[in-house]
């Protein structure tokens, strides 16, 4: 099968921002992340979050992320709302129904608290989405163990 010069591209950046969120997760001990729309847009440089875009990312990340949620604005599938991506299945933990972001997380930790969940915006608190060249620069400085993780 023959890939568009672009796929790559989105592949491998994907790759990126998928080894960056898992550092993340895993030096809060987390083991759902939950992107925004906001956030999938930063992170990817993208506009649009239609179910192909998303589709994709989620494929190309699942080395890090096995499992992965996307909640869509009703009736529509090119506006992304919110994306769960967890290590661990989310079937049993997350509730069924429209709610906001902030409700689906509060009432799918009270379910059961063996799943930790959090929001990315809330991780990374002030500070702004890193550029890709900086992700790359961390992970890297991290892999070379010249860099320590931080909570």
């Amino acid at each position: 099968m023959k890939t568009k010069p672009y796929d790559e591209y989105y592949r491998r950046r994907h790759r990126i921002v998928g080894h960056y969120l898992a550092i993340t997760a895993w030096i809060r001990g987390v083991d759902c992340i939950v992107l925004d729309r906001n956030d999938l847009q930063s992170l990817l440089s993208i506009s649009n979050t239609g179910t192909d875009r998303v589709d994709q990312f989620v494929k190309d990340i699942k080395p890090w992320f096995k499992y992965d949620k996307p909640y869509y604005k009703p009736k529509s599938k090119t506006f992304v709302r919110s994306l769960f991506l967890s290590r661990a299945s989310l079937d049993s933990y997350l509730p069924k129904g429209l709610m906001g972001i902030d409700e689906r997380i509060a009432r799918a930790a009270t379910a059961n608290g063996e799943l930790k969940i959090e929001r990315f915006s809330n991780i990374r608190g002030s500070n702004p989405i890193p550029a890709e060249m900086d992700m790359v620069s961390n992970l890297a400085l991290l892999a070379a163990g010249i860099k320590t993780p931080k909570a």
